[in-house]
C-alpha cells in the first residue's frame, strides 16, 4: 500500500466517523425532544375547593418546561379561583373566572419548585374541569 492509498483510506474513515457522529447527535436531539410525560383528567366541582397534583413538573426533575391546558365550564354565574402552586406554597399564577361558559387557561411554567398543585375553588357554581399537562 503506497502513501497515497493510505491517506485516502484515512480520509474515508474520518468522513465516515464525522457522518456517524452527526447522525447520532441529530437522532439524540429528536428522541430526547419528543420524550414528554403527559397527564390529563377531568372532575366536577360544586361549591367547594379541589386540588389536582402534578408530580414531577419541576425544573429539577425535567429538562423541559411544564405546559398546562385547563378548561373550566360553568353552567351558572361562577366565581372560580384557580391557583397554581409549588411545594413551597408559592403562588405561581392565579386567575379569577367570573364568566359563564367555557374558560381556557394555557400556561407554561419554567420555575416550579417541586410538584405542581392546582387549586380550583368553585365558590357558587357547578364547574366541569378538564386538564392536560405535558412536561
Amino acid at each position: 500500500m503506497n502513501k497515497e492509498e493510505c491517506c485516502m483510506k484515512h480520509k474515508r474513515n474520518i468522513i465516515i466517523l464525522i457522518v456517524v457522529v452527526v447522525v447520532g447527535i441529530i437522532g439524540y436531539k429528536v428522541v430526547s425532544h419528543n420524550s414528554y410525560i403527559s397527564k390529563s383528567g377531568s372532575l366536577t366541582i360544586s361549591n367547594k375547593m379541589e386540588s389536582i397534583n402534578i408530580p414531577g413538573c419541576s425544573k429539577k426533575n425535567t429538562k423541559y418546561k411544564c405546559e398546562l391546558q385547563l378548561k373550566i365550564e360553568s353552567t351558572e354565574s361562577p366565581y372560580v379561583v384557580v391557583k397554581f402552586l409549588g411545594d413551597d406554597n408559592k403562588e405561581y399564577y392565579t386567575e379569577n373566572i367570573t364568566t359563564k361558559g367555557l374558560s381556557n387557561i394555557d400556561k407554561t411554567f419554567n420555575d416550579i419548585k417541586g410538584d405542581l398543585r392546582i387549586e380550583i375553588d368553585s365558590k357558587n357554581a357547578k364547574s366541569n374541569v378538564s386538564y392536560s399537562v405535558k412536561y
